[in-house]
């Protein structure tokens, strides 16, 4: 096997996955300094004071400030977006059929209890225990079996690690684009709550709109990011056995 230098492949998913939830957040900070402000605000009134800071900045300095400041938020995120993402949408597995039966508390990255059943997750566990002569690879670090999977997937076929790369970076995205809805959510109830108590009426049209439409979006990333989630660690499963048995299928002839 030979040993080379390989680029670390960045692409434009790579770049937006930090980039557009670190901008959906910076509006979001900006709705929580306007509501603490004012005691009330939309994603308009939000916008239009990001727009006034981009205008005073200048034609160039200003819109790259913003891109600077979602960049920056988007990293400092990014780390713990995946962790928080995984424990609030565990309990999205209970709505799709295929995941309705498994206990909450199981279905943790990645996702042993769904897959142990799957006749390929056997079929990998046992290839890693064969490479590696350690039985259990459970005493392994990481997510085992997935985590050893990957790296053996990088060493037999880079092309197909990277498409497992691409989809942990979709999967980043939905996750810190999920984790943004969830705080919308909070805090867009909070404004409807506090302009009901305030004004003893029923809260405006776009509050209200702006309450609901967040509670979805909320309900379709958190079953987006479960969906896309599993597909990450079966798809990798399935690249590593169709890249061992292309490795198998290409030494056999040498042999003969």
């Amino acid at each position: 096997m030979k040993a080379g230098f390989r680029p670390i492949p960045i692409t434009l998913l790579d770049f937006l996955g930090v980039l557009l939830p670190g901008w959906v957040w910076l509006l979001l900070f900006v709705s929580t300094v306007d509501f603490v402000e004012t005691g009330s605000t939309t994603p308009k009134s939000a916008w239009l004071r990001i727009v006034a800071v981009q205008n005073d900045g200048g034609t160039w300095l200003g819109p790259l400030a913003i891109v600077f400041a979602a960049l920056v938020i988007g990293y400092s995120l990014k780390p713990l977006s995946m962790q928080i993402a995984q424990q609030l949408s565990k309990y999205a597995f209970k709505i799709p059929r295929r995941t309705r039966s498994f206990e909450i508390r199981d279905m943790v990255f990645p996702f042993d209890a769904f897959f142990s059943s799957k006749e390929y997750h056997s079929k990998v566990t046992s290839l890693m225990t064969r490479l590696l002569s350690l039985d259990p690879v459970s005493d392994l670090p990481g997510k085992v079996p997935f985590s050893s999977s990957k790296r053996y997937l990088r060493l037999l076929s880079p092309m197909l690690w990277e498409e497992s790369e691409r989809m942990e970076a979709e999967v980043r995205m939905i996750g810190g684009l999920f984790l943004a809805s969830v705080y919308a959510s909070v805090l867009s109830l909070t404004v409807v709550v506090s302009d009901a108590l305030r004004f003893r009426d029923v809260p405006s049209l776009e509050t209200c709109v702006w309450l609901f439409t967040v509670f979805f979006v909320t309900l379709v990333l958190g079953i987006g990011f479960n969906r896309n989630r599993l597909h990450e660690v079966e798809y990798t499963y399935m690249n590593v056995l169709l890249a061992e048995g292309h490795r198998i299928e290409a030494i056999a002839p040498e042999k003969n």
